[in-house]
């Protein structure tokens, strides 16, 4: 969509599972280059109804100019329990929810509309937080919505330093660029991830559940063969993802 400078790929499981560890990453980081967002659909998530139509959403909310728009000065942000957070982000976070201990909301007219999360930072000790989750409504558009959820936050629990991650196969990271984050240099790009999926793309395993010593100890594999070599033993093939952008907010960057 030239206009929107935006592209879509869907990428098939198995010629996908073909490509280069890096192939999805590199082309998306060349598209970012020219100032193009691809988004890239893979066959396993589309596979999975319950992803595809929170995908769906998504990608209407980018290319839809029919979202309701409402102001930050009209909604209120407080606090919320756990199981408001998480049944809200298992139904409209691509991702879904996960375990956080601070939970935060944005309502309009009684009705929640935005959460974000915040937690111990779950891969790198060298930050006090870490934002878990940001989601908003799919059918609106919250003008300064993120700048009051941040701000609730900040003014709350008086951060020194917060560290988030952003998928870059569907997102940019520059939402959070409007409340001081930056990338982490010098290498803002982790490596790609990668899942493993079965022939018939019914089944879909993460990197932390295809581990060699639980596939060993389940009988799946002997000690002499590697992760690879008995994940394909069983029919299943290696897609990689895109990584993610990793982003920081450090207090004395922002409040000096």
């Amino acid at each position: 969509l030239p206009d929107l400078r935006l592209a879509f790929e869907f990428n098939g499981n198995y010629w996908h599972s073909l490509k280069d560890k890096y192939y999805h990453q590199e082309k998306t980081l060349d598209c970012a280059k020219q100032g193009i967002q691809l988004i890239h659909v893979f066959e396993y998530e589309w596979d999975n109804e319950d992803y595809k139509d929170k995908l769906k959403s998504y990608i209407l909310s980018l290319i839809g100019n029919n979202k309701k728009i409402i102001y930050a000065r009209n909604t209120i942000v407080k606090e919320i329990a756990k199981i408001d957070a998480q049944q809200f982000l298992d139904k409209h976070h691509l991702q879904g929810s996960t375990a956080s201990n601070i939970n935060i909301g944005c309502y309009y007219n009684n009705t929640l509309i935005g959460v974000m999360t915040f937690g111990k930072p779950r891969f790198n000790s060298n930050y006090q937080y870490e934002i878990h989750r940001l989601c908003w409504l799919p059918t609106i558009s919250i003008v300064g919505g993120i700048e009051k959820l941040f701000s609730y936050f900040i003014r709350n629990y008086n951060p020194q330093s917060i560290i988030t991650y952003s998928d870059i196969s569907k997102f940019t990271g520059n939402t959070y660029l409007k409340i001081g984050f930056i990338p982490i240099k010098p290498n803002p790009i982790t490596k790609p991830n990668y899942v493993w999926v079965s022939h018939h793309g019914n089944d879909v395993k993460k990197r932390y559940q295809t581990q060699k010593a639980d596939l060993v100890r389940k009988g799946l594999g002997t000690e002499d063969q590697t992760e690879a070599e008995i994940m394909e033993s069983l029919d299943y093939v290696m897609i990689h993802d895109c990584g993610n952008i990793k982003l920081e907010w450090r207090r004395q960057n922002n409040y000096e």
